[in-house]
């Protein structure tokens, strides 16, 4: 049995994934395999499936418009999935080995990051200048980022800027944030303006990433020394950490929000400079997740 290693790698438009293989090359013998399902976003954009020591002879999809597949002309053993839209395909992959053939089914319900994923967008600062992106993860998938396309516009409706934001390291059942700024006098209305999210890459690929506890590690902030700490306290393997810290005036309002992350081993420990809004700040909060 050949073992393939899963992992993530950013590649334009499309998130390359390697999905595990059981491919058994047995000379002389033709391997039919069950078909394995899974629950994918448009917005991921695709997968490679590579089947590495053996060649790829033909590809085919029940719904081309929904999921389309391909053999890569560079690479023999590597079959490209591209998610296009909403909807259910299955993928059908032959392989060739050494004197013998399986043909490998992949089932993908396909569904637009809307229906887990919510955006959303507020004004913070001492002068409202400031804009937070919130993301709602109302999954139980772990992503290690997810890109906003964002469109501010004034109180007439005419765009001010059209950009992205990038938020990394959503943990399941979580929020995260990122920050942007607009000039006052451009008269920024958010009730006006929108926020979607573009793209989406998982922590592992295809999987939901494993959620850790907040009692196996800590992030902790010391406003006397602007310094945040990080420690994985008692998760065997490396886990990242994701921390926000909000700063906020004496009314409750937000005035600053930095985010950090550590990628930390067992019992490891790791600190992070973090410096308040500059005119100063009333109180903080932390706000953290982790994830393997």
């Amino acid at each position: 049995m050949k073992k393939v290693t899963s992992k993530i790698v950013s590649m334009a438009l499309v998130a390359v994934m390697t999905l595990a293989t059981a491919f058994v090359v047995t000379p002389s013998v033709k391997a039919e395999a069950a078909t394995k399902t899974y629950n994918v976003f448009v917005e991921e954009g695709g997968v490679e499936i590579n089947y590495f020591g053996n060649s790829v002879s033909s590809v085919s999809s029940t719904n081309s418009k929904v999921v389309g597949v391909k053999k890569d002309k560079k690479a023999g053993y590597k079959a490209v999935v591209t998610f296009k839209k909403a909807g259910k395909a299955t993928v059908t992959i032959r392989v060739k080995g050494y004197k013998s053939s399986a043909t490998k089914k992949y089932t993908f319900n396909v569904k637009k990051a809307s229906s887990i994923l919510k955006p959303s967008m507020q004004t913070i600062g001492e002068n409202g200048t400031g804009v937070l992106f919130s993301v709602k993860n109302n999954s139980k998938i772990n992503f290690s980022s997810v890109q906003l396309a964002y469109t501010f516009r004034d109180n007439l409706g005419n765009t001010i800027e059209a950009s992205d934001a990038k938020i990394w390291d959503l943990g399941a059942k979580k929020s995260g944030y990122a920050t942007g700024s607009v000039i006052a006098s451009k008269n920024l209305d958010l009730s006006q303006s929108s926020v979607t999210v573009s793209k989406l890459s998982r922590s592992k690929a295809l999987e939901t990433g494993k959620t850790i506890g907040s009692s196996s590690y800590f992030a902790k902030y010391d406003a006397s020394r602007n310094i945040l700490t990080f420690k994985n306290k008692s998760v065997k393997k490396y886990i990242t950490i994701k921390a926000y810290v909000f700063f906020y005036d004496a009314a409750g309002n937000i005035l600053e929000v930095t985010p950090r992350s550590q990628y930390l081993k067992k019992g490891q420990v790791m600190t992070s400079t973090v410096s308040g809004p500059y005119h100063g700040y009333d109180h903080v909060k932390v706000v953290t997740n982790a994830y393997q």
